[in-house]
């Protein structure tokens, strides 16, 4: 077993018996050692993956766009991925040791919350970029978090079927957006180092990665925003 997936499921188990405070930090080092451990081991750009989009691009290599797209980024998806899953955790834990707080109704439009969500995508996929997916990771553990805590805010209420009739009718778009907006970053840096590798400007993976993945992540916080203004709960500190 590779050492980084020993050092994550350390830390998921050490988070889930609830222990002592050292438990917590155990399990938290544990886990941080584990992700980065991966991080360094699949963020530099790969030339197989370059070679493999550029056959792509021009026609040399007949797959799937989805095939193309996981054969591409399937190792970062699964990172991004990972972090959000053990964010989410780490946010349901912390807050079962928190009081509960009160859940109540928003008054806000979809509007407010489609432009809300665009602008902290656009943020993280900013971060990312200047950091090289450092800064994408850390809001999308961010939201993460903020996912956990409020779902266990929401069990503390005694309002376990919120989840279903509040909370999923919009995570299942806005989930994928956010984890879409982390991985944002890497395709940017994918079409820079292409473009230096061959020495001109790769305009078919502007087409074929960047503006389809930007519209998806446009197309998924609307929908989210929609369902959101109907549904969502609002916690009140």
């Amino acid at each position: 077993m590779p050492v980084y997936v020993l050092f994550f499921l350390l830390g998921l188990l050490s988070i889930l018996s609830r222990g002592r405070s050292y438990s917590m930090i155990f399990s938290s080092s544990c886990s941080f050692c584990g992700v980065l451990r991966y991080f360094f081991s699949i963020i530099l750009p790969g030339t197989k993956n370059i070679r493999m989009g550029i056959a792509f691009m021009n026609g040399k290599m007949k797959m799937g766009v989805f095939k193309y797209y996981w054969q591409t980024y399937s190792t970062k998806s699964i990172l991004i991925i990972l972090v959000f899953i053990a964010s989410f955790l780490w946010g349901m834990i912390s807050q079962s040791y928190q009081n509960p707080l009160v859940i109540s109704s928003p008054n806000l439009t979809w509007m407010d919350y489609f432009f809300h969500n665009t602008k902290q995508a656009f943020l993280t996929i900013l971060l990312g970029f200047v950091t090289y997916g450092f800064g994408s990771l850390a809001l999308g553990a961010i939201s993460g978090i903020s996912a956990g805590v409020g779902i266990e805010i929401t069990l503390q209420n005694n309002m376990g079927e919120s989840i279903i009739t509040a909370f999923l009718p919009h995570a299942i778009f806005e989930i994928p957006a956010i984890l879409l907006s982390c991985l944002y970053p890497f395709m940017i840096w994918r079409f820079i180092t292409a473009s230096i590798k061959n020495k001109n400007l790769q305009y078919k993976l502007v087409k074929i990665e960047l503006i389809p993945i930007l519209f998806c992540i446009i197309l998924l916080f609307f929908i989210a925003a929609i369902m959101e203004s109907i549904f969502i709960l609002e916690i009140e500190v």
